[in-house]
Formats: C-alpha cells, sequence, structure tokens
C-alpha cells in the first residue's frame, strides 16, 4: 500500500460506509488488493462472486455491504465488460503484478473496455482482441504424511529390541497415535512420545530379560506411560501391563529364550 492511502479520504468514506474503525479500513483494502494480485491481477474482481471477494478481506458480515461500500467510496468501479473492477488498480499494484503482467503480455483492465497497459498507453479494446487465458489457480499445498505413517512407525520399530509380530505392531502403532494425539498432542509430538518411551524401554533389563514383551503388546497396553523404574528387573513377569492394571498370568508374552529362540 503506498504512502499516504491510510490517510485518504475515501479510506475515511470506507470506514464509515462499514462502520469500522479506519484501522480496520486499511485492513480489508490491504487484504482485498493482495488477493486481487494473486488470483485478478488484471484488476478484474468481477469475476469472483460477492462471497469470494468479502473472503479474501475476511469480511465476515453480508457481502453486499462490502462491494457497497467499496464502489460507494470509488475504490471499486461497476463495469459492464467485467462487472467489477478496481479502480486505478495499475497505480496501486504492487511490482511484482506489473512484472507479472509484462512477462504474460497481460494488461490492467479499466472502465469500459478501455485497458490501461505496463507502458501507461491507453487503448480501446476491440472485437478482435483476444482475451487472456484464466490465471489458473495455485496448486494445492502437499498433504502431511498421516499420523502413524510408514516412515514414523519404521524408526520406531528399528529401535524395539523384540521383532515379533510386525503387521500387528503396525497398526497398534497407527491406534497408539491416535490414543495420544487424543490427548492433545500433534501427530510429531505423539510419535516422539513413543520414540522416547521405546529408546528408554529398549536399554532396560526388562527389554534384554526374558519377558520382553511383544511389539504390538508393549503399544495396546500402553507400556509407553510405563514408570521406567518397573523395567528394571528382566526377569519380572509382575511388570505393569497397562495404566491401572495389575498382572494377568494369561496376558503373558511367551519368553524371547527357549522354543522362540
Amino acid at each position: 500500500m503506498k504512502r499516504g492511502t491510510p490517510e485518504h479520504p475515501k479510506m475515511k468514506r470506507l470506514a464509515r460506509a462499514l462502520r469500522v474503525n479506519q484501522a480496520q479500513a486499511v485492513g480489508i483494502l490491504e487484504s482485498l488488493w493482495h488477493w486481487a494480485g494473486r488470483f485478478a491481477p488484471q484488476g478484474d474482481i468481477g469475476r469472483f462472486s460477492d462471497s469470494d471477494i468479502a473472503d479474501s478481506a475476511y469480511w465476515t458480515k453480508e457481502p453486499g455491504i462490502l462491494i457497497e461500500a467499496l464502489v460507494e467510496s470509488k475504490w471499486v468501479q461497476r463495469d459492464p465488460a467485467h462487472r467489477l473492477i478496481i479502480h486505478d488498480w495499475h497505480d496501486h499494484a504492487e511490482e511484482s503484478v506489473k512484472k507479472y503482467l509484462a512477462r504474460h503480455n497481460l494488461t490492467f483492465v479499466s472502465l469500459g473496455g478501455v485497458v490501461e497497459t505496463i507502458s501507461g498507453h491507453v487503448q480501446q479494446m476491440s472485437e478482435n482482441v483476444c482475451l487472456p487465458e484464466p490465471i489458473p489457480k495455485p496448486l494445492p499445498e502437499p498433504k502431511p504424511k498421516a499420523p502413524g505413517g510408514t516412515s514414523d512407525f519404521e524408526t520406531w520399530w528399528k529401535i524395539y529390541p523384540k521383532k515379533s509380530g510386525k503387521e500387528a505392531a503396525r497398526k497398534a502403532y497407527e491406534s497408539a497415535v491416535k490414543r495420544i494425539r487424543a490427548s492433545g498432542q500433534e501427530p510429531k509430538q505423539a510419535h516422539q512420545t513413543l520414540l522416547d518411551a521405546v529408546s528408554r524401554y529398549a536399554v532396560s533389563p526388562k527389554a534384554k530379560g526374558e519377558y520382553c514383551w511383544n511389539p504390538a503388546t508393549w503399544l495396546n497396553q500402553g507400556h509407553w506411560e510405563d514408570d521406567p523404574a518397573v523395567w528394571q528387573r528382566g526377569d519380572d513377569k509382575q511388570g505393569r501391563v497397562g495404566s491401572g492394571q495389575t498382572y494377568d498370568p494369561a496376558l503373558a508374552d511367551l519368553p524371547v529364550k527357549g522354543s522362540f529362540g
């Protein structure tokens, strides 16, 4: 926004028409201009709906109120060819917008089908002039990996001391991440919680002894919440089974040693 624009009488008229303070009016217009620079660089915002224009300026009330206020304060003009255009957009647009139009051989639109070129010359549009192709919409942001994604699980799996039932462990890992996230943690934090716990467990006597839990059991029974002190006895079958639970022999894992190596 150019120097002097926030104090311009038109800005004060916009604030009065919208019944907001002048700082809010500046923010509304600045947001509209930033959006127009990206999605309507020629200034022809009328190809979007009133609701789209209101959304661009973060206006949450009736879209028509904003449109009328912009027109009344002469920041926007009604036009038979483009419905709505930004008044004097060639003066207000950022240099990056002007460079974009110049690179693509496009022009600013103005009232009545008159085109304001980048060089400042004015030419009348004729029926033989080809309109530019619509500006392509920006590519969507890449979606983040799902919680408990493959790479996160594989990191956890490499640390866990007992390699048994990998697919069951993978499902249990995803469930554990969901349980941790339900407590308010982000996906990365949930993974880190499991990683920290398994790193401590892997070096404990419990993990190195006869009664190391199967990976899926460790996860399903919530052993990442254990007090590490309970892992200090490798031959202790009475280790904690889960939060608030007591040991049940029927749930005990087969020992690592013996028939299963």
